[in-house]
């Protein structure tokens, strides 16, 4: 078995608390651009250089001190991470990029996009049973904390040496999608949006909807730029978008509505994140949204229905799911 933790260097409760050095590191690393410009708003006191990360046995959903939840968030250019948040979003990338090779990549279904099947061999059943478990310890984060089973269920800390690659590939994902989060949240500094809300409401009394919804999706699509933007030579393109993808589809499960008064409609806001990565009509960055939203179909009995036809691309069943 191969055993990443070491008592000396990694600092938390949960097995997550493995790749919190690997966090800082991948996005530093990631972008050049991103590097410069958070160095930047650091020297003009508006980010701080470091991120609070904080420890704790707490669900996703449970307040902080300032009567915050445990997602990411920035205030006074501060960014706060809590490791309940970023185990959740290790169990979502496992998940679905796991759904996603297993389902689409090896072809083993045809029509329905999801987790329904009926006759497969038993070593995909195998598999499917696993990311089940995890998706389904995962969610459970976002009103409960339970330990994370690291006996049973896949995580970064302890796997066997025979689940290495795959363990390897869930964390470059993971890195990823907390990179987006990270540079979401400091794109808002970088866009002046304190100021600009401050602005807003004096000028018209109050902060429209509308307005903050638009102040959210100018930091997803900056983030998203300073990340494609490097390294220069795309040989981790893929994984950045994979991470995007998986980073944007993870805030699907924390609420069975897709309605939000301060974001952008999170089913709208997968969509315009998937196209700034222009993927193809057919590209497996639809598949992977359609896998997300079958998972969260599932997980609230939202009653979707499923197109059962082959010849429908991903963009189509996409596309079809948002019309409902």
């Amino acid at each position: 078995m191969v055993n990443q933790y070491n008592p000396k260097t990694h600092v938390g409760e949960q097995p997550i608390r493995v790749l919190q050095n690997n966090m800082t590191y991948w996005l530093h690393n990631t972008s050049e651009e991103f590097r410069r410009i958070s160095l930047h708003l650091a020297e003009q006191k508006k980010l701080n250089v470091g991120i609070v990360y904080r420890i704790g046995c707490d669900p996703i959903n449970s307040k902080d001190e300032n009567g915050n939840p445990n997602a990411p968030y920035i205030s006074h250019g501060i960014i706060q991470l809590h490791e309940s948040f970023l185990s959740y979003l290790w169990c979502m990338a496992y998940s679905i990029y796991n759904s996603h090779d297993t389902l689409i990549r090896n072809e083993r279904i045809r029509g329905k996009v999801g987790l329904e099947i009926f006759e497969v061999d038993p070593t995909v059943r195998s598999r499917l049973e696993t990311i089940i478990s995890v998706f389904a310890y995962g969610v459970k984060l976002i009103n409960e904390y339970y330990p994370w089973d690291i006996k049973t269920l896949p995580n970064p800390e302890y796997f066997s040496e025979s689940d290495q690659d795959t363990i390897g590939k869930i964390n470059a994902v993971y890195l990823s999608a907390i990179s987006f989060i990270l540079c979401h949240e400091v794109a808002h500094s970088y866009l002046n949006h304190s100021e600009r809300k401050i602005q807003e409401y004096r000028k018209v009394g109050k902060i429209d909807t509308n307005f903050q919804k638009s102040l959210e999706q100018e930091s997803d699509l900056k983030a998203i730029e300073w990340l494609l933007k490097s390294p220069p030579d795309g040989s981790i393109e893929y994984t950045l978008k994979v991470g995007i993808i998986v980073g944007a589809c993870s805030l699907l499960f924390l609420s069975k509505s897709v309605n939000s008064n301060t974001h952008p409609d999170t089913d709208e806001r997968i969509k315009y994140i998937i196209e700034s990565c222009l993927p193809g009509d057919n590209s497996e960055y639809w598949a992977l949204a359609c896998i997300a939203f079958n998972l969260w179909d599932d997980l609230y009995r939202v009653g979707l229905e499923w197109e059962n036809d082959i010849n429908q691309t991903y963009e189509e069943l996409f596309k079809d799911i948002l019309n409902q």
